[in-house]
């Protein structure tokens, strides 16, 4: 551990130096992740450097200068593949310029890399995984295999969700290092307040807003809310059903909204990157809906709640950690169509019990998904996985 020594009006050097290394910095769950957990890492004198993969062309941009308004100058390790021995050394070339205590691979090719190259560089690893099981078979499902036998063998192999962690281990072995940490949010960046929706999108004061955030994959049920809208509009004809995201279903939705003439009543807003954007968005909403077929921790569920907004999502995976149902939201079966308009036009006609819900999910998120109790779990972890007689509690400095 590098010392610490008080210098008077000096800051004192990081309680404990993390060396991030992560797949991509494109837009997602694992990169909003490391973003939230850097900004945290300021305020508590800690040290986070962010590396990042480059297995091809990437769009890093947004995130790489978010990163960097922090003060936090993300490097590239350059890697041609899982199958190329050269991969492995550069990621340990790049642990060990770090100089860390701790290495941190968050998804699946970096913590694929990460356990052995940590090995070769001396430095204890830990990784987290953000998605549930692969349903399939083929390359990806060998990739899980491959990801899941390598992280097993670091310190900490992190599930951000009991219901991930379960899943995991009824395909494969689970191992003593598996455990949960769940994600958290700025509650100060997403907390209630008044917002708005792109001016693009023409939505009139007084009309019902009903928000969807999320890659427009097949897996997130986007279908399902446009199949489900015209039953909404037969009570609020005015209603607007907001798609927030970008993905490869993008085409194939934008053709069910053509087909059945719901161009002027579902909107798509595409990638939205600035995060105060999100943030409007969702405040501008009055009921956040996520009718997904698979969750290992919806974030959106997370932020919508800690708005002050009332969600109504599938009963799957992780998301029973979010949403009580009938408390902070509304659960339903998957793949329900018509369980999606029915309990979309009762908390549209009910204002007090959407205040309610959301008053209640906001209290839920501050008390489980602060970003200053993630930090404290995690700092757990990474003491754990040191071994250290030094202490990595948040205010300590290093003997």
């Amino acid at each position: 551990m590098p010392e610490s020594r008080d210098t008077g009006s000096r800051q004192s050097e990081p309680v404990v130096k993390i060396l991030t290394v992560i797949d991509t910095l494109e837009v997602g769950t694992a990169a909003q992740a490391v973003f939230t957990l850097a900004k945290a890492a300021l305020s508590k004198q800690l040290k986070l450097d962010v590396a990042c993969l480059q297995l091809g062309s990437q769009n890093t941009g947004t995130m790489v200068q978010r990163l960097q308004e922090l003060g936090t100058e993300p490097t590239v390790i350059g890697v041609q593949g899982l199958r190329d021995p050269r991969s492995v050394r550069r990621v340990a070339d790049a642990i060990r310029s770090s100089s860390c205590q701790v290495v941190h691979a968050h998804s699946t090719y970096s913590s694929t890399l990460v356990p052995a190259a940590a090995r070769l560089a001396t430095r204890p690893s830990v990784c987290t995984l953000y998605s549930l099981p692969q349903q399939g078979g083929g390359r990806d499902a060998l990739k899980e295999r491959l990801c899941v036998a390598a992280a097993g063998r670091s310190s900490a192999l992190i599930f951000v969700s009991e219901a991930a962690l379960e899943q995991f281990a009824a395909r494969y072995r689970r191992r003593p290092s598996w455990q949960v940490v769940r994600n958290g949010i700025d509650i100060e960046t997403w907390s209630p307040g008044h917002g708005q929706l792109p001016q693009a999108l023409r939505i009139p004061a007084h009309a019902p807003v009903v928000t969807i955030i999320g890659a427009l994959r097949a897996t997130k049920g986007h279908a399902l809310a446009i199949a489900a809208w015209p039953s909404v509009l037969s009570r609020f004809p005015e209603a607007r059903l907001v798609i927030i995201g970008e993905g490869p279903e993008r085409a194939t939705l934008r053709q069910q909204v053509k087909r059945a003439g719901l161009q002027d009543r579902v909107l798509f807003t595409g990638r939205v990157e600035d995060e105060q954007d999100t943030v409007d968005a969702v405040r501008a909403s009055d009921i956040v809906i996520l009718p997904s077929y698979g969750e290992a921790l919806p974030m959106a569920l997370i932020e919508a709640s800690a708005c002050s907004r009332p969600v109504v999502a599938t009963d799957v995976g992780g998301v029973r950690e979010v949403v009580s149902d009938g408390v902070n939201g509304t659960l339903i079966a998957p793949g329900h169509i018509a369980a999606i308009g029915d309990v979309v036009i009762e908390m549209l006609k009910d204002p007090e019990r959407r205040s309610r819900m959301g008053n209640t999910g906001r209290r839920m998120v501050e008390e489980r998904f602060d970003t200053g109790s993630w930090l404290q779990r995690l700092l757990k972890v990474y003491q754990e996985a040191t071994s250290s007689r030094h202490s990595f509690e948040l205010g300590t400095r290093v003997p």
